[in-house]
């Protein structure tokens, strides 16, 4: 189970965080959600705190919609992240 298309921001990390708790007591417990969000590109604290939650989902991925910048990969990023 995947969290759905979502949006880069502060807010839908706390929402993948609640989904993939809830997916869990709900008997689904090898759930994720697209790093560093689906639709949108992220600023490099975005980008680093996405992936840092990202590491203790069941499963994680970097991907994202089409018309996104292609990096979604740490190693295209800044030399920060």
């Amino acid at each position: 189970m995947w969290t759905g298309d979502s949006g880069v921001s502060y807010t839908d990390i706390q929402l993948y965080i609640q989904e993939a708790l809830s997916f869990g007591v709900s008997g689904m417990i090898f759930t994720g959600a697209d790093l560093p969000g689906f639709v949108g590109n992220p600023s490099d604290d975005e980008f680093i705190e996405e992936y840092q939650a990202g590491v203790f989902y069941p499963f994680m991925r970097a991907h994202a919609s089409i018309s996104t910048l292609e990096n979604r990969e740490p190693w295209f990023r800044s030399e920060r992240v």
